[in-house]
């Protein structure tokens, strides 16, 4: 049995690995900016990326959370319940994961090692941007979440 899991686990390992590398390949994901990172989920993936981003951002989690639950962004002016309505309970999950990492790491004082940001020169004429990389960052957290 434990062979079994094992083995399950190291290929579910570098399948991640895999599809992730592909990703980056394709999208050079680490080198955009955040408002570049944010264009590159389209159609439903930046549905429910809007989502967990409403939890992270919220002052706190019962903000977001009640900011889920009286959505007025999709069905203006009326007020739905975004969490029974499209089902998002692993956004908000991942969104509440990410605020326990966020504020665990601060208050140990180990953010820095969780993130690292650099500043990338676009080339001529265009101005330069800081990209993060690292699980400390809230995109590359719902990324290596999702893959």
């Amino acid at each position: 049995m434990w062979l079994k899991s094992s083995l399950f686990l190291a290929l579910s390992y570098l399948h991640y690995l895999h599809i992730s590398s592909l990703f980056e390949n394709d999208r050079f994901f680490s080198h955009l900016s955040p408002m570049e990172r944010e264009m590159t989920f389209r159609t439903e993936a930046g549905f429910y990326y809007s989502y967990y981003k409403t939890i992270v951002r919220a002052p706190t989690f019962l903000d977001g959370w009640q900011a889920l639950v009286n959505d007025t962004g999709m069905e203006y002016p009326n007020h739905i319940n975004a969490l029974q309505r499209f089902n998002v309970y692993p956004e908000v999950l991942l969104g509440g994961m990410f605020r326990i990492f966020r504020d665990t790491t601060e208050r140990m004082g180990v953010s820095d090692y969780f993130r690292v940001c650099y500043g990338i020169n676009r080339g001529k004429g265009l101005e330069p941007v800081q990209s993060c990389v690292g699980a400390g960052d809230e995109s590359i957290f719902y990324l290596n979440a999702v893959f």
